[in-house]
């Protein structure tokens, strides 16, 4: 064995210096407990690694503490415990020579803490120290602000505190006082629902008219540009937080006595006012984005929103038309959990959507097309949808769903129990499908074959699923797609 420090040693010298260390023992009495044979094979790239030959003169094996005063092997390693760790040498470089299971396990170890306290030391090297403070600096330069107010007032008192929730009682307190809040934010900066939200750098809004006493409105403009923190901003939550508290003291009620000590605070409401501020800068930033693109960001929005409500609309009918049929298979009326999810339903479009009332051209389509009669077409209450199967779903999942509504629908028409508060609905299913993906992934047997096979391999997030719903047997699940083998992804 070469005593060259450029070749990796048979056994690393780190290891067992550290594993002699952990252990309280010296070096030479581990080494003298061995035989010539292991001696020859543990210790003799040590020795050769430092150029010794045999135990330094003036240490004895019966001194425990010699070996680390007399010999520089065994002094303790110039390593900071904050500075990186010897490397550590080949694993084939010690374990082809080594023979010895219990040296094995041993180096194991050893390559297990050392690996550990390596990563601990790469986490605090790169830990940066500023996000370790739960707290920003509170002192404000007087040039931040806008000129409205005492900007001096956002490092007073503003202080925040989180109260837990324990019960429905604190949820619905928490809920109050974040709607008063944000009403109070409202009033503070001039916005009403449905209006202008103004910010520092425009749009700005005129004057408000003066109180009944004749003393000038007190108004704030936020700055949207920046955030929840901003001293600015967090001005405005302060002053909304101290009149809604104002107003709880005044006007006790709302929340019962026994938890007004936890949530009529200030600290606790500026906690859900800025909570609630990131509401307020989103009406400002799709306002801004409206007035860009003339209008059509928020056109998209909203016909997004009207189909992800008819999705959980059509849901909860269905949930409805379920009911006979876990009766009549004998099911756990849990099982309809697992038949069921708004993304499962399917998709309304409506062309009406675009503009927003009855569209001539999109109903004339459907004319063309045989789906609506002339009457249809031209009756402005009737609503008329498209209904569009989920392109992963297998068509007898989709057809077995639609049988269950018109079982719904026509048991409420001879009871005479419909609830419909917003006229009548037709809807027409021109075989086109939706390329919505579903947020909750559904059971195999419920997936079209061909979508398994050429398009689920091109999504992603789509992970191994389960063949059938733990609560429904595998032959109902075969009934409902007409098949009688178990789906699999292969």
């Amino acid at each position: 064995m070469s005593s060259s420090p450029s070749q990796s040693p048979s056994i690393s010298p780190h290891l067992a210096l550290l594993d002699a260390i952990k252990a309280g023992a010296d070096f030479w009495a581990i080494r003298d407990q061995l035989s010539q044979e292991e001696q020859a094979r543990y210790f003799a790239p040590i020795l050769a690694l430092h150029g010794l030959h045999e135990r330094p003169s003036g240490s004895t094996p019966s001194t425990p503490g010699s070996a680390s005063t007399m010999s520089s092997y065994m002094r303790t390693p110039d390593v900071s415990p904050r500075g990186p760790l010897p490397p550590l040498p080949p694993e084939s470089s010690y374990r082809a020579q080594s023979g010895s299971p219990e040296v094995d396990q041993r180096v194991d170890r050893l390559e297990k803490r050392v690996a550990e306290q390596e990563v601990e030391l790469q986490h605090v090297k790169h830990r940066d120290p500023e996000k370790k403070r739960r707290k920003r600096p509170r002192k404000i330069e007087q040039n931040e602000g806008d000129g409205d107010g005492d900007l001096e007032s956002a490092a007073q008192d503003d202080q925040r505190e989180e109260v837990e929730i324990q019960d429905e009682i604190d949820n619905k307190a928490k809920l109050h006082l974040q709607a008063a809040v944000r009403e109070k934010m409202y009033r503070l900066i001039g916005y009403k629902k449905g209006e202008t939200m103004p910010s520092v750098g425009g749009p700005l809004l005129a004057p408000s008219p003066p109180s009944a006493d004749g003393r000038p409105t007190e108004r704030f403009v936020p700055d949207f540009h920046k955030g929840a923190n901003d001293p600015v901003n967090r001005r405005i939550q302060g002053h909304a937080a101290e009149r809604v508290v104002e107003d709880e003291r005044d006007n006790p009620g709302a929340i019962p006595a026994d938890r007004r000590a936890r949530w009529v605070k200030e600290a606790v409401v500026r906690e859900l006012a800025a909570r609630s501020w990131p509401h307020l800068q989103k009406i400002y930033k799709k306002q801004q984005q409206a007035a860009g693109d003339g209008g059509t960001a928020l056109l998209l929005d909203s016909i997004r929103a009207r189909r992800a409500q008819r999705r959980e609309t059509r849901r909860g009918h269905l949930d409805d038309a379920l009911d006979p049929f876990i009766e009549h298979h004998g099911l756990d009326p849990a099982a309809k959990g697992q038949l069921l999810h708004h993304d499962w339903t399917g998709e309304e479009w409506s062309g009406d959507d675009e503009a927003g009332n009855m569209t001539p051209a999109w109903r004339t389509r459907l004319y063309d097309a045989g789906e609506i009669t002339m009457k249809d077409r031209d009756d402005p209450l009737l609503k008329v949808w498209e209904e569009r199967r989920p392109a992963w779903m297998h068509i007898k999942f989709w057809e077995w769903q639609k049988k269950l509504l018109a079982d719904r629908a026509r048991k409420i028409a001879e009871e005479g129990t419909s609830h419909g508060r917003h006229g009548p609905t037709k809807r027409v299913d021109l075989g086109r499908v939706s390329e919505l993906m579903p947020m909750r992934q559904p059971y195999l047997f419920m997936l079209d074959p061909s979508w398994k096979k050429d398009e689920l391999p091109k999504v992603k997030r789509w992970h191994d699923g389960v063949d059938y719903p733990p609560l429904v047997p595998k032959q109902v699940c075969d009934d409902i797609v007409g098949g009688s083998s178990a789906p699999t992804l292969e």
